[in-house]
């Protein structure tokens, strides 16, 4: 055999050698490797928040979205046409019942109260001058009868005479003519004393109607001052000073400070629960926190019409304090308290899980529970909490209260922390 043909087959078998030689050495290390002790695998224990239950009776509160107005805002309109000499008020100020806001020009309604004056005087004078006459005409009523009597023995005398043609037939005539003025003269005073009561009722007519006039005038005097009707406060003032004004012109707007009200949207499927409370004359609480401050409310009325299409009525709550000084428009949220249900709960919004189940805690393990949700309920640091109840919760019994995404049935779990 050559030389070269031993070294081709040294080269071959020397790795398959090798080979062999590591699989002999892993054979005898793994028939003599001691043998491995089985250790059992501990089941995972989660750590979990929770809360002790306490069964009572709770109210659900909802929160309702309010604006604060006046029932009946005023806005004062001018009576007078005349020009604005001052403004004694601004926008946002409280007034007092009478206190005077606008002035206007006084001389033109000075100048109408003195004209209307002067004609109700020269009406009085004219009713005592026909007073007097009326008077006189019944006195001389008596004087023109006796003339009249005189008048006719004359002409009496005068025919017997005129007959014995002791007189001419010219003072006949002339003693006729006298009697016949008399007569005319005692018919006038007669008409004259039938017609005083319907003169004297012109009279009184023209001076009521110049009463009226003074009175007007008076009026439009007062009116050139722009007094607040009630304790209020300003709105808004539409005017300027120099400016002329004519009638029914707004002036300024304004309303009760003691009238304000919070108008606020109910749905609807609260309102059985609230009418029937209302049927049974029980209070609803009411309140809202505003600057630190919790104000008590009462309702007061529900609107009488929805509008087609709204999921909600307008009901007006009314403040149970009625020093309240705040603008109208002023959003606000309320809280409204319905029915109070017993052997109820509270827990955290985190205790829920869709939207009637939760986690009782028992022996370490998680039981899921159905529930229903009642409502909300504010605790007094305004944070909320469900109120819930469950024929299968008892007093005590202990609620998960964390969130997570592995919360089942039978899963152990480690208490952290338990209220």
């Amino acid at each position: 055999m050559s030389k070269n043909v031993m070294k081709s087959i040294t080269r071959f078998l020397t790795p398959v050698l090798i080979v062999v030689i590591g699989l002999a050495v892993f054979a005898v290390f793994l028939f003599t490797q001691p043998e491995a002790i089985e250790q059992p695998i501990e089941e995972r224990a989660w750590a979990v928040t929770s809360q002790e239950i306490h069964l009572a009776s709770y109210a659900p509160v909802i929160k309702l979205l309010g604006v604060v107005q006046s029932p009946h805002p005023t806005q004062l309109t001018a009576a007078i046409e005349a020009e604005v000499l001052e403004i004694r008020v601004n926008a946002g100020d409280h007034v007092k019942h009478n206190q005077t806001l606008i002035v206007f020009e006084q001389d033109e309604a000075q100048l109408d109260l003195k004209e209307s004056t002067a004609k109700g005087e020269e009406i009085k004078a004219l009713i005592k001058a026909e007073t007097e006459r009326h008077k006189s005409d019944q006195v001389n009523l008596k004087s023109e009868k006796t003339l009249l009597q005189l008048a006719k023995r004359a002409v009496e005398r005068a025919k017997d005479l005129e007959e014995r043609n002791l007189a001419s037939r010219s003072q006949l005539d002339e003693t006729r003519q006298n009697f016949v003025r008399q007569q005319i003269t005692l018919q006038e005073r007669r008409y004259r004393i039938a017609e005083y009561p319907s003169r004297l009722a012109q009279l009184k007519a023209r001076q009521q109607q110049a009463d009226a006039q003074q009175q007007r005038a008076r009026l439009n005097l007062e009116h050139t001052l722009i007094k607040a009707p009630f304790n209020g406060r300003i709105v808004d003032i539409k005017v300027g000073v120099g400016e002329r004004i004519k009638k029914t012109n707004a002036l300024i707007k304004l309303y009760k400070q003691d009238e304000l009200e919070v108008k606020a949207k109910i749905p609807l499927r609260y309102m059985d629960m609230i009418y029937q409370t209302i049927d049974q004359e029980t209070p609803l609480p009411v309140w809202l926190k505003f600057a630190q401050q919790r104000y008590a409310l009462t309702l007061a009325r529900i609107s009488a019409n929805i509008d087609p299409g709204q999921g909600s009525v307008d009901c007006f709550f009314t403040f149970n304090k009625k020093q309240v000084h705040w603008p109208t428009g002023l959003n606000v949220e309320l809280h409204l308290s319905l029915e109070t249900f017993k052997q109820s709960a509270l827990l955290p919004r985190e205790a829920l899980y869709g939207t009637d189940l939760i986690y009782r805690i028992h022996e370490n393990r998680l039981q899921s529970l159905k529930i229903k949700v009642l409502g909300n309920y504010i605790n007094k640091d305004d944070t909320s909490q469900l109120i819930i109840q469950s024929n299968e919760l008892n007093d005590h019994d202990t609620v998960l209260t964390t969130k997570f995404a592995n919360a089942m049935n039978g899963l152990k779990v480690i208490r952290k922390s338990t209220e």
